[in-house]
């Protein structure tokens, strides 16, 4: 004997089978548009596990969810994996700033981690002030150069900024040369850096969510 389905069962399983095939960033509402954060995604901008732009896996929620820190904004909340700091929107899950913070270092591993930074994301665009390095990335999603970014920011704005990284130093990033030795390797320094896209910064900007700790 043939068994058949009620239509409405045949619908329900239809809506749960396309259901199953939405991906994670659609499955709650977001303040961020979907070309936006495919954009940022897009760029790779990664530490740890963390890409921003992505969506936090479930482990990646557990573990938020066990050290879970104060939000900074609406909209958002914030934890921390070992020394790195992640800021999430509410809902959607999706990465929107990435920061550490060491305020006593080696300088010698605050070197280290601007070289892990240059062989990971090119060089700087900009050095300002001789402790504090800016990459910045184009809407079409180009790493700029120094005069490049210049031009680049003239034209269309600091609007125009897809993404920014921003790494900050206590001591000189640049030390005397030719003195017979390294200076400094062994003298305490501070670091901080942030990844955050400008575009999505500006949408929860009543509240900065990409402050130091």
């Amino acid at each position: 004997m043939e068994t058949r389905f009620p239509r409405c069962w045949a619908v329900l399983f239809a809506a749960l089978s396309l259901t199953a095939l939405l991906p994670m960033e659609a499955a709650a509402a977001s303040r961020i548009p979907p070309q936006l954060v495919k954009d940022v995604r897009s760029l790779g901008l990664q530490r740890g596990p963390y890409v921003l732009g992505a969506v936090l896996t479930p482990k990646q929620l557990e573990l938020a969810h066990r050290h879970a820190l104060p939000p900074t904004a609406d909209g958002t909340f914030r934890f921390k994996d070992g020394e790195i700091q992640v800021v999430a929107e509410k809902g959607s899950n999706v990465i929107i700033a990435i920061s550490e913070y060491h305020p006593n270092w080696p300088h010698k591993k605050v070197k280290d981690l601007i070289g892990e930074f240059t062989l990971g994301f090119g060089f700087p665009t900009v050095v300002a002030h001789g402790k504090t390095l800016y990459w910045f990335y184009s809407v079409d999603k180009k790493l700029l150069v120094d005069q490049e970014y210049k031009d680049y920011v003239l034209q269309k704005g600091r609007e125009g900024i897809l993404a920014t990284i921003k790494l900050q130093t206590g001591q000189f990033i640049e030390e005397d040369q030719g003195k017979g030795k390294d200076k400094g390797d062994d003298s305490p320094d501070s670091v901080y850096y942030v990844i955050y896209s400008n575009p999505i910064l500006e949408l929860f900007v009543h509240n900065n969510p990409f402050k130091k700790p």
